[in-house]
């Protein structure tokens, strides 16, 4: 992926992918953005499979936001014929430091991100997160569409992204890698 910059509050804001040297860096984003060392152990995790896209902001050499893709499988409720290879990703998570938010950090992540996976030949996108936010991006709900999740009382907020015409989107019910179910 090109890096991609742009300017915000007169610092310039590099989008790029995550090395190893912004481990430490993304954790400790992670931790304070929610509150929590779950999201962290889920990234530190995520890493070990080399299919994980994942991309940090930089403002000034400090890396102050993050946003990860995985990849997810829809398993088909009804197959009328043989199913089609779709390649589907899994937005999450997407964390901007705290003292770096309202910026549209967040927005340019999740902008570089999807054009990360139109470049890499991705069809369909799920997140589970707010549909006000998410809708701008061009996510709609998963319901739609017929894709649900496993977090039963979390169908309201979760949402596909597709390249795909909406009667070519896969339905069925999106399984996560294993490493989601220890959050």
């Amino acid at each position: 992926m090109n890096t991609q910059s742009t300017t915000t509050n007169q610092n310039q804001l590099l989008i790029r992918p995550e090395r190893a040297e912004d481990y430490s860096a993304v954790s400790t984003i992670l931790h304070a953005a929610f509150g929590g060392t779950a999201e962290a152990q889920l990234v530190a995790a995520l890493r070990g499979h080399p299919t994980l896209k994942s991309l940090v902001a930089v403002i000034g050499g400090e890396v102050v936001g993050h946003i990860a893709f995985s990849p997810v499988a829809i398993a088909a409720v009804t197959v009328a014929g043989p199913p089609a290879e779709i390649s589907a990703y899994g937005l999450a998570p997407l964390a901007v430091s705290p003292e770096h938010q309202c910026m549209g950090i967040g927005t340019e992540l999740v902008r570089a991100g999807l054009t990360l996976m139109e470049q890499s030949g991705i069809s369909v996108v799920v997140v589970l997160g707010d549909p006000a936010y998410y809708s701008r991006f061009g996510f709609r709900p998963a319901a739609t569409f017929n894709i649900t999740c496993k977090w039963e009382d979390h169908q309201d907020a979760f949402q596909v992204w597709s390249r795909l015409p909406d009667g070519s989107i896969p339905q069925g019910v999106v399984a996560y890698l294993p490493e989601f179910d220890e959050v």
